[in-house]
C-alpha cells in the first residue's frame, strides 16, 4: 500500500513538473518574443533618428541657400542701382555734347 501511494505521489509530481516546464517554456517564448519586439522598435527608433537627422541637414542647406540667394539679390540690386545711375551720367553727358 505504501508502494502504491508512493508511485501515485510519484505520478502526480511528474505531472506537476511536465506543467511547470510546459509553462516555463511558455514564457521563455513569449519573453523571447518580447525581445525581438524591443529590437525592432529599437533598430526602428534608430532609423527615425537618422531620417531626421537628414531633415535637419536638408534644412540648414536650404536656409544656407536662401541667405546666399538673398546675398545675390542684394549684389544685383546695387549693381542694377550704379548701373542706373552711370546710365544717367551717359545720358548726361550725351546731352551736353550733342552736336
Amino acid at each position: 500500500m505504501l508502494t502504491e501511494e508512493a508511485v501515485k505521489r510519484a505520478a502526480a509530481g511528474k505531472t506537476r513538473t511536465d506543467a511547470t516546464v510546459h509553462t516555463i517554456e511558455e514564457m521563455a517564448a513569449r519573453v523571447e518574443e518580447g525581445v525581438q519586439t524591443f529590437q525592432q522598435i529599437v533598430a526602428s527608433t534608430n532609423q527615425q533618428q537618422l531620417g531626421i537627422e537628414q531633415v535637419m541637414g536638408a534644412l540648414q542647406n536650404i536656409r544656407q541657400a536662401s541667405q546666399q540667394t538673398a546675398a545675390g539679390t542684394r549684389e544685383v540690386e546695387t549693381a542694377s542701382a550704379n548701373l542706373t545711375e552711370l546710365a544717367q551720367n551717359l545720358m548726361a553727358l550725351a546731352e551736353r555734347y550733342r552736336f
